[in-house]
Parts: structure tokens; sequence; C-alpha cells
């Protein structure tokens, strides 16, 4: 059974589908599998609204998470993440993909304090 929250998140993707219809940084726009990522986390606080919330596909959500992880930190050096946007993916690309992972990470960071 769903809870209110569950619902409440459901309902915040499915009205973000229909008006934004694509993953905010590649802008893939295969909307079933659009999922939301917190912007600042709940564990730091975020909350669960729209303002909160961006829509991305899996890839560009796994990405976000792994370059603000432990193990990006620890295993992979400086210029991985760099040399592989630049044989996979278009120069435009992937200067989006970073200035706006950027952009959510500051927000993360200036929400908790940090």
């Amino acid at each position: 059974m769903e809870t209110t929250q569950e619902k409440s998140l459901q309902t915040i993707r499915l009205n973000m589908i229909n008006s934004i219809g694509h993953c905010q940084i590649c802008l893939l726009d295969y909307k079933p599998i659009l999922q939301l990522h917190h912007i600042t986390p709940v564990s730091l606080g975020g909350e669960d609204t729209k303002k909160n919330l961006v829509l991305l596909c899996p890839n560009c959500h796994k990405t976000i998470h792994s370059l603000d992880s432990e193990f990006s930190t620890k295993y992979l050096e400086d210029g991985y993440v760099d040399s592989w946007m630049d044989n996979n993916i278009s120069r435009d690309k992937k200067k989006l993909f970073i200035d706006y992972a950027v952009e959510i990470l500051k927000g993360r960071y200036q929400n908790a304090g940090i």
C-alpha cells in the first residue's frame, strides 16, 4: 500500500513529466523511465516539493549520485568522468550536464549549510 508521501511524489512526477517531458540534463524524452531526483536530499532536510526535485533519465540520475559519492571520490581519478564524457557524448551535452550537476550540488550544499 502506498503512503501519502509516495502518492504525493508520484503526482509531482506525473505533473513534471506532463509539463517538462524530458530529462532535464540530457533531454531524453522517453517518459516511462524518467525519475525524480531531490536537489537537497531528504536526509539533509530536503523536501518533496517541485522546487527541490528535477526530472532525470536513469543514466543521468545514476551519474549525479556517482559524482557525489564516496566511491567516486575514492576510486575514480579526476580525469575519468571527463574522459568518459569526451568519448561518449557531444561537447554541448557535456557542458549542459556539468553545468546542471554543479547547480544541483550547489543547491544541495547551500541548503545543507555546507
